[in-house]
């Protein structure tokens, strides 16, 4: 395992791992405004969310955000015109504490806008695409510090059917100390 000495003489694993978290959209109803993730991670399953704290990381645990991802998931051919407003009239926003450390379109980000509608395939499981971060642009998260990735989302266009399933992901260095 990679261990990383820092400038005290601690030492610390080095863990690459992605952090995700889930929002669902229940039928009949709209997106519109700001929703955002890794905030309410408490009671949610592994498959959804693989935080255990709101919105933070445990005591002496940081992250390194080397990329941002979003995918989409429905299996609903009638929700042609949502799947595509998702990337077309959406923006994230990483925040930080109180500073926004990244902001753009979702269209930027979006990878997996999983369908079964023939107008959407060219996004499908082949388009693992992700907003990467690279070398100085890398946006540490101090331990404690809180953090989320607000999605804006501009239409009031309700789901036809029930569980949508928007999922994103930031990419990165997880550093905790060595046990």
């Amino acid at each position: 395992m990679p261990r990383v000495k820092l400038k005290n003489g601690e030492l610390r694993d080095q863990i690459k791992l992605d952090i995700f978290d889930t929002i669902e959209q229940a039928a009949a109803t709209t997106l519109s405004g700001v929703n955002p993730f890794f905030t309410d991670v408490q009671g949610k399953p592994r498959s959804q969310t693989n935080l255990r704290l709101n919105g933070t990381f445990e005591n002496q645990v940081s992250f390194l955000v080397l990329g941002i991802g979003f995918d989409a998931i429905s299996y609903d051919v009638d929700d042609i015109n949502l799947l595509g407003q998702i990337t077309d009239l959406s923006a994230l926003t990483l925040k930080i504490g109180e500073k926004d450390y990244w902001s753009g379109p979702t269209r930027f980000v979006s990878g997996r806008v999983l369908t079964y509608a023939v107008n959407y395939t060219q996004f499908g499981t082949h388009a693992p695409s992700h907003y990467p971060l690279r070398g100085a642009d890398s946006i540490p998260i101090p331990s404690l510090q809180t953090f989320s990735l607000e999605w804006s989302f501009e239409s009031a266009t309700a789901a036809a059917t029930s569980v949508k399933r928007y999922v994103a992901s930031l990419k990165g260095l997880q550093r905790r100390p060595v046990q």
